[in-house]
């Protein structure tokens, strides 16, 4: 973790805005107090990027996502495009 110039970077050392997270494809998770995910910001390869409300800590079942695929909004429930 980076703190430049009152921004806050992790896995960047030089923040662009007041909380830069660089990851791989989970940038991050808000999980409740039983560790369960209730958040996650996800990149689904080079042009999917979604939020997700989750249920569990599987990084495979949604119960909704909803982001952009390309040029398009995208939102799916329980796996199926909606």
């Amino acid at each position: 973790m980076q703190i430049v110039n009152g921004k806050i970077g992790i896995g960047t050392s030089s923040p662009a805005v007041a909380v830069d997270v660089n990851a791989g494809d989970v940038a991050g998770f808000v999980r409740s107090e039983s560790n369960s995910v209730s958040v996650a910001v996800i990149s689904l390869g080079t042009v999917v990027y979604v939020i997700v409300f989750k249920k569990d800590t599987s990084l495979n079942e949604y119960n909704v996502r909803v982001g952009v695929d390309g040029n398009y909004f995208v939102a799916y429930t329980n796996n199926l495009k909606i």
